[in-house]
């Protein structure tokens, strides 16, 4: 899973510090890093960096069989080469396998992944999985949503994740029906 846990913002903030003194050759054998902390990290960095030894490095990721791999390969293709993302159009299949991923967090991953890539040709694929059964997944599935241009089958998904039983799907649904949405139809 990616780490996301702010209670040690100190130790995040001196581990990134010190990965920007590595090769970017230095750091993809890290993505594999059992440390949450590290993995994340690093994964932040190569964002930034971009380049084709980091995309085919994902690329490899996503077939291995650990889902801390794909998880994170799926979290590098969503935003890598931040902000021009050079890599969009190869990325979203990839991402849109993941996202009938085994795990919920690979899933959720890749959905997320997907609207930060503004990935209209997505949509459909994300659509299926305002049903899943993990609310996580629900959730985010919600969040990329409203990065896609707004159709009738996208505001129609979003009014459904409104009814969720899950108040934080239900809380970035409303969210993405008030303020979410880059265009709309």
């Amino acid at each position: 899973m990616i780490d996301q846990d702010a209670s040690n913002s100190t130790l995040r903030l001196l581990v990134w510090q010190a990965l920007k003194q590595y090769s970017t050759t230095a750091l993809l054998p890290m993505l594999r890093e059992r440390d949450d902390i590290v993995r994340t990290a690093v994964a932040r960095e190569l964002q930034i960096r971009g380049g084709d030894d980091v995309f085919k490095e994902a690329t490899v990721l996503i077939l291995e069989k650990r889902f801390e791999d794909r998880d994170i390969a799926a979290f590098l293709l969503g935003q890598l080469g931040t902000p021009q993302y050079p890599f969009r159009d190869q990325s979203i299949p990839y991402l849109c396998k993941l996202l009938s991923d085994d795990y919920w967090e690979v899933r959720s991953t890749a959905a997320t992944s997907l609207g930060h890539l503004r990935a209209d040709e997505a949509a459909e694929n994300l659509i299926v999985l305002v049903s899943d059964t993990e609310p996580e997944v629900r959730e985010s599935v919600a969040f990329a949503l409203s990065f896609l241009t707004r159709t009738p089958a996208i505001h129609s998904a979003l009014e459904q994740l409104m009814g969720d039983n899950n108040a934080n799907v239900r809380d970035c649904a409303n969210w993405a029906l008030e303020c979410g949405g880059i265009l709309q139809v």
